[in-house]
């Protein structure tokens, strides 16, 4: 390689990588990038499916891009597992191996594949927490870190949580539902009798009971669809 091709080249590679910073900075790019940038995405059916007994209508699915790469200037930040920016989830490294579809988190069978702790599809809810919270209240202002940990509390209006802790919650919500459905999924493949076991009736009405007390907050600024199971005696058979 001679020195004039060596030449372009690093220029070519320099005003790729000033181009992706400049493509990162902005908060609504378009599904355009997605055509130029293999690590871009838009959100899929599972996943869409996955979301919406959360955030149902009150979020422009179409208008989400996820990127399996973190932002130009965080990319050697090997802490971050994901980032958004507006319209944007950036998905580090450690959200693998399932960086191409989260969806198949809403299917039962997950727990045949990979344990929960490292299947990360909590993680994704928590990075659309912050797509939604975008969609509807424009870029935050933000000037110090925040706190993650939150206390749950029915009484305490969602928006007095700040945004990382509005995030969380619904995390830990999605989480929440997500114990419940395997639960139900595990009763209903074994006979009726089963129900009847002690323990797993009292799992189940502890859950649902946290579920209902998530429930009662996001209800204040999200469509939630509460679990039919949680609604129904429990001490009746499971379908």
């Amino acid at each position: 390689m001679n020195k004039k091709t060596a030449h372009r080249l690093a220029r070519i590679f320099a005003w790729s990588v000033a181009g992706a910073m400049m493509v990162d900075h902005v908060a609504d790019t378009g599904p355009l990038i997605c055509t130029v940038d293999p690590t871009c995405r838009k959100m899929t059916v599972d996943e869409v499916a996955m979301a919406r007994p959360i955030f149902g209508d009150s979020l422009s699915y179409d208008k989400v891009l996820v990127f399996q790469r973190l932002p130009i200037n965080r990319i050697f930040n090997s802490s971050a597992i994901a980032l958004t920016h507006g319209n944007n989830i950036y998905l580090g490294p450690n959200m693998a191996p399932h960086r191409d579809d989260y969806g198949y988190a809403r299917h039962p069978s997950w727990i045949e594949t990979l344990p929960r702790y490292k299947d990360h599809a909590g993680v994704f809810v928590h990075e659309l927490t912050h797509v939604w919270q975008y969609q509807r209240f424009g870029r935050p202002n933000i000037k110090s870190d925040l706190e993650y940990d939150f206390t749950l509390n029915p009484d305490t209006p969602f928006p007095s949580y700040n945004i990382e802790q509005q995030a969380e919650i619904v995390h830990h919500y999605f989480e929440k539902r997500r114990d419940i459905q395997d639960l139900q999924s595990f009763i209903a493949a074994r006979p009726p009798e089963i129900m009847q076991q002690i323990h797993l009736r009292q799992t189940l009405m502890s859950d649902c009971k946290e579920a209902r007390q998530y429930e009662s907050l996001l209800k204040q600024v999200l469509p939630i669809q509460p679990l039919i199971v949680c609604a129904a005696p429990v001490a009746s058979p499971l379908p």
